[in-house]
C-alpha cells in the first residue's frame, strides 16, 4: 500500500512538472508572437 502511494505521488509530481513545462512553453510562444 505504501509503495503504491509513493508511486502515485511521484506520478503526480511528474504531471505537475509537465504542466509547468507546457505553461512555460506557451508563455515563450506568446512572447515570440507579441515580439
Amino acid at each position: 500500500m505504501k509503495i503504491k502511494k509513493a508511486k502515485l505521488k511521484s506520478q503526480k509530481a511528474e504531471r505537475e512538472s509537465e504542466k509547468h513545462k507546457i505553461k512555460r512553453q506557451i508563455n515563450v510562444d506568446e512572447l515570440a508572437t507579441l515580439g
